[in-house]
């Protein structure tokens, strides 16, 4: 059980690590878009025909625009995903940890019943014993 609780832990770790690690990516991305969006606009700038700098930067734009939403709604599905499988492995292990303790204490219940029919038996073997002497006895006051 402490393996497993462990495991579990490690596990429920490495997952908010991944959800971390996932924004950290979200945010390069932005930053990159940001950055190619700026590269973009000075080589742009940098030719005659500005109407045709308007149109490029526009399509440029909406289409990093569309992939960034896109990939936002990819990360956000992804972190809900994690979450909930984060959700269902804490899920997991209280039921683990309950039926655990539910198999000590039909454990220790065994043990006890065990203890007690012992004790009896034990009980019985003297008192059989103390027969036996006492018809011994008996018998050899005959």
């Amino acid at each position: 059980l402490a393996n497993t609780s462990a495991s579990l832990d490690r596990w429920d770790a490495s997952l908010r690590d991944r959800v971390v690690e996932m924004s950290s990516s979200l945010q390069k991305e932005k930053e990159s878009y940001v950055q190619l969006e700026q590269r973009y606009r000075e080589e742009m700038l940098a030719r005659s025909d500005l109407e045709l700098l308007k149109s490029k930067l526009e399509q440029e734009v909406a289409s990093l625009s569309q992939r960034l939403a896109h990939e936002s709604e990819m990360a956000e599905a992804r972190a809900r995903a994690l979450e909930a499988e984060v959700a269902r492995l804490r899920r997991d292990k209280a039921d683990a940890e309950g039926h655990c303790h539910k198999l000590q204490d039909e454990l220790a219940a065994s043990r006890n019943e065990r203890d007690v029919e012992r004790r009896h038996a034990e009980r019985r073997i003297a008192d059989l014993e103390d027969a036996i002497r006492a018809l011994q006895a008996e018998f050899d006051a005959m």
